[in-house]
């Protein structure tokens, strides 16, 4: 029984981790988004004549020193 019990602590905090991981990430692209929307509000044509407009960016992946 105290085999299982550790296995479902060790699988648990494994889950946590990668929650934590997933959730660090979320915050990045939520940022991304924010960024993007302020960019487009800014950018964004008082007329639009044609009834599209099109906007291009690159996101660069942020690298982080381990």
């Amino acid at each position: 029984m105290k085999r299982r019990v550790t296995q479902v602590t060790k699988i648990s905090k494994t889950v946590d981790n990668r929650l934590k991981t997933l959730e660090g990430k979320l915050k990045i692209i939520e940022g991304y988004i924010d960024s993007l929307e302020k960019i487009i509000a800014k950018k964004s044509p008082e007329k639009n004549t044609a009834g599209k407009s099109t906007f291009t960016y690159t996101i660069k992946k942020q690298v982080k020193n381990q």
